[in-house]
């Protein structure tokens, strides 16, 4: 009799512990039940801050670089365009200094011809004086007019002066006839001959010679 109350006390016992655990389970799994969809909706709100987020980050690097590229091409263009101004400002400078530098090459040029020939002109006229000097004793004068006979020989007829030079012309050079000539200024030869007159007065000389001066300065610039 004690035996079967103690078998009883244990089944009623295991079936006590079953039902109890069955029931925490059931407790359990509606805890679990009402857990589980807010951690399912805090796992989506995370992913779709974190996708959202990566989205947003490669939308601002993309913008960024965009920017970026325009801000250099913009750059580029502005740094090309004063590049450009800034050549052509020295070319305009470049042609505007080559041409001062042509004019005041040339007034150079032409200050230096002038001073060459205001030189000759000098040199003539102290030539002149220098010469008006001798040619008042008629020396001078016979001189010229003897060296002009000498290449013209035998075919002198006659030396024509100035009036003035005549009486001292026949004395100096006899044996050929001296005729004064109320045209010709004192210091003029003319020599008479078969082939026509020459002058070798001391006025055509100088001027010969002043000439033969101005002629060699400008072949001087020619082959400058």
């Amino acid at each position: 009799m004690s035996q079967d109350l103690t078998k009883g006390a244990r089944r009623l016992s295991r079936h006590d512990i079953v039902q109890g655990q069955s029931r925490a389970f059931g407790e359990r799994g509606e805890t679990l039940a009402s857990i589980m969809p807010e951690e399912a909706d805090a796992e989506e709100h995370r992913f779709g801050f974190e996708q959202g987020y990566r989205d947003g980050l490669r939308q601002a690097r993309t913008e960024f670089e965009a920017a970026a590229a325009q801000a250099r091409t913009e750059f580029e263009q502005q740094a090309k365009t004063a590049l450009d101004e800034a050549q052509q400002t020295l070319r305009v400078e470049h042609e505007r200094l080559a041409t001062v530098s042509d004019a005041l090459t040339a007034a150079l040029e032409e200050d230096r011809r002038w001073a060459e020939s205001a030189a000759v002109e000098m040199a003539y006229a102290a030539m002149l004086r220098v010469l008006g000097d001798k040619a008042a004793d008629r020396s001078l004068v016979a001189a010229l007019c003897e060296q002009a006979r000498r290449e013209l020989g035998s075919e002198v007829v006659s030396v024509r002066v100035a009036e003035a030079d005549a009486a001292a012309l026949q004395a100096l050079m006899p044996g050929i006839p001296v005729v004064a000539d109320a045209s010709l200024q004192a210091g003029s030869c003319v020599l008479e001959s078969r082939r026509g007159r020459f002058n070798a007065g001391l006025d055509v000389r100088t001027q010969q010679l002043r000439h033969a001066l101005l002629a060699a300065l400008h072949d001087g610039d020619a082959h400058a």
